[in-house]
């Protein structure tokens, strides 16, 4: 609950006119934008560390492309220009996919409840909270990618933006 109450916080302190690719080094296919809906993907090992440097205005410092084995890595999804549906609120789903090394798929995880808040006026930006990753002792080393299909439901615009995550440490034994 610590973690949410501080994203909130985050949300509530942003400008309204927060320009996210100014203060975060996306690499490339992480933002995007399409119909006037824009969407980027981020990762951070703490949510906390997140909210606090987004109120401070360098988001950059807490995020990281690296996966710790049997750590927490966070997706946090940077979204602006959702439409509005009938109640005021956007309605935006989000479908991830994790794939290894080689291209394999780890993992699919869908969401129809990414983002379903009342729609911020202007160009200000919203934040969704991803899916978690957590590495297993057998899981492969080397550049994993995070791909998000991310849906503005009102509008009918989708957008897809990856992100390549590292784990750097060798697999160890099993896990089961």
């Amino acid at each position: 609950m610590r973690l949410l109450a501080a994203l909130a916080l985050a949300l509530a302190a942003a400008p309204a006119a927060a320009q996210p690719d100014r203060v975060i080094n996306f690499p490339p296919g992480a933002n995007a934008s399409r119909d006037g809906f824009v969407a980027a993907i981020v990762t951070t090992g703490s949510l906390d560390q997140f909210a606090e440097a987004w109120i401070a205005g360098r988001p950059q410092s807490a995020i990281t492309r690296i996966a710790v084995r049997g750590r927490e890595l966070k997706a946090v999804v940077l979204l602006s220009g959702c439409r509005a549906g009938p109640e005021g609120k956007c309605d935006v789903s989000g479908r991830f996919t994790y794939t290894v090394p080689g291209g394999g798929r780890y993992g699919v995880i869908d969401d129809d409840a990414l983002f379903n808040e009342t729609a911020r006026a202007g160009d200000g930006v919203l934040v969704a909270l991803g899916p978690t990753l957590i590495v297993d002792p057998p899981d492969p080393m080397g550049e994993w990618t995070l791909q998000a299909e991310i849906r503005d439901n009102v509008r009918g615009t989708t957008i897809i933006v990856r992100t390549p995550i590292l784990v750097e440490s060798p697999p160890t034994g099993s896990n089961g």
